[in-house]
């Protein structure tokens, strides 16, 4: 369901299709009402389902002080990068409808990156295996390029060894300024403990969604439900159309009581679920 085709049904349910209805601001509200409250069941059902690996590059020159994702509900996991991550200067279609990316960095055929912070082209933020094209451009893999590239973008690959030796957290008051493979957090920040770091960081980290596209499409229906409640409230008898919009709010309770239930239900599918792994069979044996 589009964001489109969510307006309209919110906007039919509450009676304001006509001009001069609910303002743009006020279904947002609504409408981003409903994503949080879905999002918050489907985390506490899986909470894998909502994960980022990023990369971070220090803030502060003098103390490797790194900014926590605005987004970020908690950190998961913390590794040094040991290289530095690249930056993307362009994104385009590469004439057959792959996205093609210009960076700074070195690749080679066939690696996997991950990319994040991509403005416009948003398509783009994700997890990619790279056919090479020249020294500064790679086509992704399986991907359709949709929107126009407006700015930003940082790329890292995706190296096992780099997940080998996580950083360790300690409290701040056991920091010793000498340890870089120790971490500790201040308020929304994370600070290497060692003046001398300078790498790059990459952050695994959980978030709330804020997005339509980020919530399974067969729940898409409990964020119009939801808003629609919202956007009714309680009519009185002395209302016109009172008849129509309990009618309509006992609807939407109805389906949003069904998107709570399918939401806390909610497990996606694992590519290895229905794969036998070797102790069950040596249990059958």
């Amino acid at each position: 369901m589009t964001d489109a085709e969510l307006t309209t049904l919110i906007r039919r349910m509450t009676l304001s299709e006509a001009p001069g209805g609910l303002g743009s601001s006020i279904l947002a509200t609504a409408k981003a009402e409903a994503i949080n409250l879905l999002a918050q069941l489907i985390t506490s059902a899986s909470p894998e389902s909502f994960e980022k690996k990023v990369v971070i590059s220090p803030t502060n020159t003098n103390v490797p002080i790194f900014a926590i994702p605005s987004d970020c509900r908690s950190v998961k996991k913390i590794w040094d990068y040991y290289g530095t991550a690249g930056t993307i200067s362009a994104i385009a279609d590469n004439g057959s409808g792959l996205i093609r990316v210009t960076h700074d960095m070195t690749l080679e055929d066939g690696q996997v990156i991950t990319i994040h912070d991509v403005a416009g082209c948003t398509e783009a933020n994700d997890t990619w295996q790279v056919d090479y094209v020249d020294a500064t451009n790679v086509d992704l893999v399986g991907s359709t390029f949709t929107n126009a590239y407006t700015s930003g973008g940082r790329i890292f690959i995706e190296r096992p060894e780099t997940y080998e030796y996580p950083l360790t957290r300690r409290g701040s008051n056991f920091s010793s300024a000498n340890d870089d493979t120790k971490f500790y957090s201040r308020k929304d920040n994370i600070i290497i403990d060692d003046p001398e770091f300078t790498n790059d960081i990459i952050v695994l980290y959980r978030y709330f969604p804020s997005a339509l596209s980020e919530i399974p499409d067969h729940l898409h229906f409990g964020i119009y439900a939801f808003a629609s409640i919202m956007l009714i409230g309680s009519p009185t008898s002395k209302d016109p159309n009172y008849g129509i919009l309990q009618k309509n709010l006992t609807l939407c309770q109805g389906l949003w009581d069904t998107a709570q239930r399918l939401a806390k239900s909610y497990r996606p599918v694992l590519e290895n679920d229905n794969i036998s792994d070797e102790r069950t069979i040596k249990r059958w044996i």
